[in-house]
């Protein structure tokens, strides 16, 4: 049994019980610093290394949010400060000044976390009973291509590879997509996901607009976190609800908010 550390030569013959150690390992580090991008990278050597196979390529898949799609956000908010709400930012990403590590964002670096069409997938934040919380409706208004977060690999014509189909390359395969599906990280478990979702993921065109990934309340469902320009260009609030949790997995729509005061 391989025991794991960072500086530790990764040989090409891993079975499958050491590839779930080292995805283990990984998740289960206590990050106190900013260390993630290394983590990320011995993560990336692994992952290709590991599979064992020429003809292995990163799988750049594009998800598209599509006009008239329906993007769904909460934000737990104070009974009295629903009732100061005098503007459309308050249904939007938060203030850069307000951000800490998110699934797939750094302090100071907002993004718009949503769940895809199925509202109930928003309600993230855990509210007690007898909190309220304001559900936001928004609608796609152009076509939005995202990095998808799924499946790592792909195949390559060039190589004329058949995916193989061993228990090891599937553990390997499915990690980025099993990352961000975990139910309970926290900030030190952000920091991770970000360096290796930066390393795997590298800054392009699609995912400088956001990421498509899987939810971790219900797996076969989507999210999409968005940049803010994105929000403001290419998404219109569609209405808010105020709502209030009345009981375990209850929830009591108390009003709609008259958005047609604020400029949209």
């Amino acid at each position: 049994m391989v025991k794991w550390g960072y500086n530790q030569k990764i040989r090409d013959d891993l079975g499958a019980e050491e590839i779930n150690q080292f995805a283990n390992m990984i998740i289960n580090l206590d990050f106190r610093s900013e260390q993630y991008i290394d983590y990320g990278t011995l993560l990336l050597r692994f992952l290709m290394k590991s599979s064992n196979q020429k003809g292995l390529m990163i799988n750049m898949q594009t998800h598209t949010l599509t006009p008239g799609q329906k993007l769904y956000r909460t934000r737990a908010m104070a009974l009295d400060d629903i009732k100061k709400i005098d503007g459309i930012h308050h249904f939007l990403s938060p203030p850069k000044e307000y951000v800490n590590y998110g699934r797939l964002n750094k302090p100071n670096q907002p993004m718009l976390y949503t769940a895809i069409d199925k509202m109930e997938l928003a309600i993230t934040e855990n509210p007690q009973i007898n909190d309220y919380f304001i559900m936001v409706e928004f609608i796609v208004t152009r076509h939005i291509p995202c990095s998808y977060i799924g499946s790592l690999f792909q195949d390559s014509e060039r190589f004329e590879f058949k995916m193989p189909k061993t228990k090891e390359f599937h553990i390997i395969n499915n990690f980025p997509r099993d990352l961000l599906m975990f139910k309970s990280p926290n900030q030190n478990y952000y920091i991770l996901t970000n360096g290796i979702i930066d390393k795997i993921y590298y800054p392009n065109k699609t995912s400088k607009n956001g990421y498509v990934y899987h939810s971790a309340v219900q797996n076969n469902l989507l999210n999409a976190c968005l940049n803010p320009e994105i929000e403001r260009k290419y998404l219109k609030v569609n209405k808010v609800i105020v709502m209030k949790k009345i009981g375990s997995n209850r929830y009591h729509a108390i009003k709609k908010i008259n958005i047609t005061k604020f400029k949209n």
